[in-house]
């Protein structure tokens, strides 16, 4: 079976493509594979053509074209397009497909469904995953060279014309399925209907989630031990092989929604005619169309139907309970089951279990206090009651839910498209213009339209609808979860967030710390020496404060008497709190900048991005016109952001207050604005640690 496969790319390295396609690559990570030498290696066999370029300086053509059009200059523009075709491992055998043979129907598809584009169009023999199937890779440039004569797949007039872009339509995919369906019957090739909905609805992210899983299992499996086989599946197809053994046993949507519930811990509910799915560890549903045609509802039901008489059957003939698997616990009839009085050692059997049944049901009776059926009657209606308070309450959130979605979906088109109105506005021929963006424009009316319609002509901001999506998502999420359900959830959340601020707090380390010793200097690590810690501590207590008032601190003192220590004691207690700061020295910073040439802007705004900046050892560094420029500079620019900034310096302050020439006044007057200055004196704790060495190594060698 031919199936085609579809990849738009946004990248404007051509070049890369046309290596995927001659040389050796890791189909799972997506990287060449290199020799001792570290150069590429080609692949064993493959046949390569372009269409109205040569195939080696595809790469050089495109470019070309895009610079005389003055087309896919933007990021977010698709610069090129990749059809693979993957013929049916049975073909080369059955059907003596070859290469050669394959890279001639390759040309002839390229040439019928993509005409006037430069394509490069190449066959590969060496299957994925070792499957041994013939694939051919066809990978043309977004924007048309030729113009050519309209075909009837062309959906706009443009569309022929050179200089405009590759237009994919869902309907455009559909006759390119078809028209491969089509080659595949007249070569007599393994065909399947393209055209049908999947069976699962297996997407390529998922494919390649579960292989990275597998690997992992693999890998497991390798070492002696035996994996949890539900631990290695994606989320749909947790869902799926639940509601595969579920369809089994339901009789109704009620039924299925219980089944899934309990067994499985996954919410079902009806939106839309549609059923969406809630697997555990998930916040938002997963809608039946993304899981394939086995978890709709028009299947679904129709199980259900099949069910339901079966269990009309179980009436007629008890005997067919006990041979029919069910999650149902029933008491059985013994004055109405045959086997029972057939077999007096089945009917002692069932006694006992009818017994069981009851003694559990008494059980449940006294721990509610019900006294007699009225009272249980009261219960039942009180419980009817609340489900259906439940219902309406669910059914107001999923249609408040609808709405909101529907307003985040305009909101986002208007957004998109604002731009390009505004360029239209002021664009000088205006025809033009709307002939190339018409698409654009078209969704801009239509966003404009709804608001105008639905909202009073207000813009609501993304953030507040996102906000109230999150709190209905966040109403009833466990709807029916025991005690010891909830606990077990609540402990995993618990965990889940324990685990997820460790690595955070870890990647803001690893981040923010030019030497990884500095993660150990913290206030439980202080000796008690220092006696300003303690201003330090109360720092961190009032970090809110001290970010909104823009207070920074200047440490300065003599050598060794702890200043570093205490601004990386900051640093990392305030990391654990999960804000991001970096620690390092103008030397350093010096070396980005030059290592950087056209990006020291980045550099500058990188560390004016962080909530606090420490810079340690300030003085020690050159002092350069460039790099006393630079040094001014980088503070100026956390004052224009107003971020607290600490520095610490063995300089005293009387040498700040005094500096020796402007450019040193300019860096010292901002400084001092920006920092509170605290003096760190006391005994240098370089030299007891020293002197503690010393005393050690006496001992040892003694």
């Amino acid at each position: 079976m031919a199936i085609l496969k579809h990849i738009a790319s946004k990248s404007s390295n051509y070049g890369a493509a046309l290596e995927y396609l001659i040389f050796k690559h890791d189909e799972f990570r997506k990287t060449p594979i290199l020799d001792q030498n570290g150069n590429c290696i080609m692949r064993d066999e493959f046949y390569l053509d372009g269409l109205n370029c040569e195939p080696y300086s595809f790469d050089a053509a495109c470019q070309q074209l895009n610079r005389e059009y003055q087309k896919n200059k933007n990021k977010n523009e698709i610069k090129s397009h990749h059809y693979i075709i993957s013929f049916d491992p049975r073909d080369s055998t059955e059907n003596c497909l070859t290469g050669k043979r394959a890279q001639e129907l390759g040309l002839e598809y390229a040439k019928a469904n993509f005409p006037g584009h430069q394509a490069l169009v190449c066959t590969h023999m060496d299957g994925h995953n070792g499957s041994g199937n013939i694939h051919v890779h066809i990978v043309i440039n977004s924007l048309r060279k030729l113009d050519v004569p309209k075909q009837p797949f062309m959906e706009r007039p443009i569309d022929c014309k050179a200089g405009y872009k590759h237009h994919v339509t869902n309907e455009y995919l559909k006759h390119l399925q078809k028209s491969l369906m089509d080659l595949c019957r007249r070569e007599f090739l393994h065909q399947v209907d393209l055209l049908s909905p999947s069976r699962t609805g297996v997407t390529e992210a998922e494919y390649w989630a579960q292989r990275r899983l597998d690997e992992k299992k693999q890998k497991i499996e390798t070492e002696g031990f035996t994996p949890n086989p539900t631990k290695f599946q994606t989320q749909k197809q947790l869902i799926r092989d639940a509601v595969a053994a579920a369809r089994e046993k339901a009789i109704s949507y009620e039924d299925f929604q219980d089944i899934l519930q309990d067994e499985y811990n996954i919410f079902v509910k009806t939106q839309r005619g549609r059923y969406s799915y809630l697997p555990p560890e998930r916040n938002k549903f997963i809608s039946e169309r993304s899981l394939g045609e086995s978890c709709k509802r028009e299947c679904l039901e129709g199980f259900f139907v099949q069910n339901a008489e079966k269990n009309l059957r179980y009436k007629e003939e008890p005997i067919l309970i006990f041979t029919t698997r069910t999650r149902l616990r029933l008491v059985v009839d013994l004055q109405e089951n045959v086997k029972a009085q057939e077999n007096l050692a089945y009917a002692l059997k069932v006694k006992i279990s009818n017994l069981q049944k009851m003694a559990e049901t008494l059980v449940w009776v006294q721990e509610n206090n019900i006294n007699d059926l009225t009272e249980l009657n009261d219960l039942c209606k009180t419980a009817q009651a609340n489900a259906q308070a439940a219902y309406e309450r669910l059914s107001q959130a999923e249609d408040e839910l609808y709405k909101i979605n529907e307003q985040i979906h305009y909101a986002g088109q208007y957004l998109s498209t604002k731009e390009v109105q505004q360029q239209f506005a002021k664009a000088i021929f205006k025809k033009k213009f709307r002939a190339e963006h018409s698409k654009e424009l078209d969704t801009y009316a239509e966003s404009v339209k709804y608001f105008r319609e639905e909202n009073d002509g207000k813009l609501p901001s993304l953030k507040s609808l996102k906000k109230r999506k999150e709190e209905l998502f966040g109403r009833d999420r466990h709807p029916a979860e025991c005690r010891c359900r909830q606990a077990t959830r609540e402990k995993q959340e618990k965990e889940e967030r324990a685990r997820l601020h460790y690595e955070k707090v870890q990647r803001l380390k690893l981040q923010g710390f030019t030497d990884w010793a500095m993660q150990h200097w913290t206030f439980a690590n202080d000796h008690g020496q220092n006696p300003q810690m303690r201003l330090a501590q109360r720092y961190v207590a009032h970090w809110p404060e001290m970010r909104e008032k823009n207070v920074g601190l200047l440490l300065w003192g003599g050598v060794g008497t702890g200043k570093s220590f205490m601004a990386g004691c900051i640093a990392n207690a305030l990391m654990e709190q999960e804000v991001a700061v970096c620690m390092t020295n103008f030397a350093r910073i010096m070396n980005e900048l030059n290592n950087a040439f056209s990006g020291r802007n980045e550099v500058v705004d990188r560390l004016c991005g962080y909530p606090l900046l420490v810079i340690d050892d300030f003085g020690m560094e050159r002092g350069t016109e460039y790099a006393l420029e630079q040094i001014y500079n980088i503070i100026d620019s956390r004052y224009r952001s107003r971020k607290p900034l600490i520095v610490t310096t063995n300089l005293t302050l009387t040498e700040l207050k005094n500096p020796q020439d402007t450019a040193h006044a300019r860096i010292y007057d901002r400084l001092l604005e920006l920092c509170t200055p605290i003096a760190c004196t006391g005994p240098s704790m370089r030299k007891d640690i020293g002197q503690a060495k010393l005393n050690l190594l006496k001992t040892l060698l003694a």
